[in-house]
Order: structure tokens, then sequence, then C-alpha cells
């Protein structure tokens, strides 16, 4: 089993332990031992004219101090009461929002949920609670912007209702990635069904696992985001936006958050999820061809030449990757400007490098740059030896990885000498683990 299957698991056990059974799962037609709301702590639509105490969170404590009121005060010291507790209530709708394309006419909506009846046996309350899975799909016209919600009932809902809500999206002169036309749709699930007198029967009125999907016959219109398109605001927040500026959000949602389904660039289905996740992509160091990365390879080079020949590559591979990227780079706007800022600097820690690589040519920095690496790959070889229960010379043989050796390079000028304006400079290191 494999650390992705152990996360899958753990996310599926939590999933089923806060909000309940997907279609797909054994648990579908499950039986509670107690009412279905104290079994699940979120993910369930109460009736939206439900009183107040059905609607409140039971098991919801008070907030608390670490110390009384009045606790270690002194004589003129009156002490306050506390603020009265807000008593969180459930939800009774969730809904997504979306950009729709200008020539889209409808969206197919589906909902789905559980509804929960109390078993009984000759005759008698058991105590216990019996689940039906729950599936119903209309569609919903946005072709044209609405005067308000349209309500639509959903069929068989017993009172689930689809509300949709279609509005122009206007000013668009600020908004220029936006075709003309586009309309921002918003679809709500509601529970408008009519409360249990008895509260102990209550949850026969909820709507648990609720779930909305929308599909579109051409895909949605991703969001526009103009956070660090102007100059005057904050250098990371001008890069993110550079770096992150294909990355896309297609919905919005409401009381829950939302999952889309990409490909291509493009996306036509839409769902919401109680429990949102996001996959973080794997960061593997680049590799660089023909360059020696050993570092006892490096702690025996004879001379100056002799380095270069062995890591000339680190400067010509990078310079190469930075041309590449040139090429891809925004050509105009904002972006560009933060991507050629970007870009000098590159270049210029590419020339850091290849001016430490020159360096070597001094005696005394050569011996220097050996003896760094001969102490790297001695503690490196006593690491390994320690994780793997081996002698120091069976490890591994220790290697750089290219950034790690492309940052020693290019700090050897400032480090060798004491008036290289380099020494003014603070580089960072960084590479996620």
């Amino acid at each position: 089993m494999t650390s992705a299957d152990v996360r899958a698991r753990l996310t599926h056990a939590l999933r089923l332990d806060l909000i309940g059974p997907q279609p797909d799962e054994p648990q579908i037609a499950e039986t509670l031992p107690i009412p279905p709301s104290r079994w699940y702590l979120t993910g369930f639509l109460v009736p939206w004219n439900a009183p107040v105490a059905q609607k409140a969170d039971e098991d919801q404590q008070d907030d608390f101090g670490l110390t009384a009121p009045g606790a270690n005060a002194g004589d003129d010291d009156t002490g306050t009461d506390p603020p009265a507790a807000r008593r969180s209530q459930f939800p009774s709708s969730i809904g997504v929002s979306v950009l729709v394309a200008p020539d889209t006419k409808e969206l197919t909506v589906a909902a789905r949920w559980g509804d929960y009846e109390p078993v009984q046996q000759d005759g008698k309350l058991t105590g216990e609670w019996k689940r039906t899975e729950r599936h119903e799909t209309v569609t919903v016209k946005v072709a044209a912007e609405h005067s308000g919600p349209i309500s639509k009932a959903l069929p068989n809902g017993d009172g689930l209702e689809i509300v949709t809500s279609v509005r122009t999206v206007k000013g668009l002169d600020d908004l220029p990635d936006l075709p003309k036309g586009t309309r921002a749709v918003s679809v709500f699930l509601v529970n408008r069904r009519d409360p249990e007198d008895a509260v102990e029967f209550k949850d026969r009125r909820f709507a648990f696992q609720a779930q909305l999907t929308l599909d579109s016959s051409s895909s949605f219109v991703p969001r526009p985001n103009s956070r660090g398109r102007q100059e005057d605001e904050e250098w990371d927040e001008r890069v993110a936006d550079l770096q992150y500026r294909d990355v896309m959000e297609f919905a919005v949602g409401h009381g829950t958050s939302t999952r889309c389904a990409l490909s291509d660039g493009t996306c036509t289905h839409v769902e919401t999820t109680w429990v949102p996740s996001s996959e973080v992509e794997r960061v593997e160091p680049a590799s660089c061809a023909g360059v020696e990365l050993s570092m006892e390879a490096l702690a025996s080079v004879e001379s100056g030449a002799d380095a270069r020949n062995r890591l000339s590559g680190l400067v010509s591979q990078y310079r190469t990757w930075i041309e590449g990227q040139r090429t891809k780079a925004p050509q105009d706007g904002t972006q560009k400007e933060v991507s050629d800022e970007l870009l000098t600097r590159a270049s210029l820690s590419a020339g850091r490098i290849e001016a430490g690589l020159l360096l070597l040519d001094d005696p005394v920095v050569l011996q220097a740059f050996r003896l760094a690496n001969r102490a790297m790959a001695m503690a490196a070889r006593q690491r390994r030896s320690q994780e793997r229960g081996i002698e120091p010379a069976a490890a591994p043989v220790p290697e750089w990885r290219p950034f790690q050796l492309a940052f020693l390079l290019m700090n050897l000028r400032s480090i060798a000498d004491p008036r290289h304006p380099d020494r003014d400079l603070v580089d960072l290191l960084f590479f996620p683990t």
C-alpha cells in the first residue's frame, strides 16, 4: 500500500464519519442506531422555516475562557459578564455560482440526498433510522437574465426546491477576459419541507448528504481574477499572478465547496463537496545531463579547468531554460513586466554561477571547494548509514541536487571577496519537501 492509498483511505473514513455514504458505497442503505443528525456532524439541510430548536446544534458548547469571570480580580474590579453565546444553526440550502457563455441556453442540475426514516418492528419504534438514497435531475433555463430568483420543485423531493438566479455580468471594461454576453448563474438546493411537529422525529424532514451537480453543453467561463495586476500591489502578489496565470476558477460554492472536472482547460461539470481536497503535485529536482554531481568526485577535482569541464553544463543548461521561459512569457501588460524582471534576475544568477566556476582557478578557493564537498560527502554517508543500519562505505554515493550545487557556486565570489557587492545580497535556497 502506497502513501497515496493510505491518504485516500483516511479521507474516505473522515468523510464517511462526518457526512455519510456516497451512492457507490455499501453504506448507501445503512441503518443507524440513533437519529442521523446526532450521528453526522455536517452535510445535511434542515427545513428553512423549522423552529430554532430544530435548527440549532444541540451539541455545541458555549465559548469558554481560561479563567472564570472575576477570578483573580482585585477589590476594585467588579468583573464583567461574558457575552451571551450565539448558538449556530444548521443550513437550509447549498448553492453553486458559475459563469456561462453567451450561447449557453440551459443547465442540467442534479440533486442527490439521503432520507432517513424511523424503523418500526411489530408496530413499535426500534430507535433505529433507515436510509433511502434519492437522486433527481431537472433542467434550468439560463438564456436570459431573471428579474428575480426562480424556484422549481424537485421531483419526488417532498418539498426540496431548485432555486436559480441569472444576471448579465456588468462592467466588462474592467473584466476584459470575459466575452460579451457572459451571465452569472447561481443555483441553490433549498429545503422547503414542512418541519416535523415532534422534535424527536425532526430528522425525517432533513436532507442528508446533500449534493448538487451542474452540467453544461459548453464550457463554463473561468472567473477572472485581477489580483496582482496592479503596479502598486505587493511583489509576491504580482509574481503569483504570473506563475498561476493558467490556473482557472470555474465555480464558487455557497455554504459548501465545489469540485470541477477539467479537460484541456475547459469545464462542463461542477459539483458540490462538503470535504474539499486538492492534489499537490510532487516537485522533483531537475536533472542535468553531463554535469558531475558526485560530492566525492568534486572533492578530488585537479584544477579550475577540470571543475569547469565537469560543471559548465549547469550554466549552459540553465541559460537554455531561461530562454525557453522567455518564449512562454506574456508579451504585454503587467505580467510581462513581472516576467521580464524575473528573467533578468535569473540571467544575473546564471552569470554569478559562471563567475563562481571561474573563481576556482584560485588555488585557495579550489581547495575550499574540495574540502566543502568532502565534508558534505562524509556527513551524507554517515547519515545514510545510520538511517539504513549499514556501514558508511556501503551507503549510496552522495550527490548534490543541481540547484544546491548551483547555489554554492553562485555565492563563491561574495564568500571569497569581502569587498564584492554580492555580499549585500541575501539569497534564499528553498525547495518544497
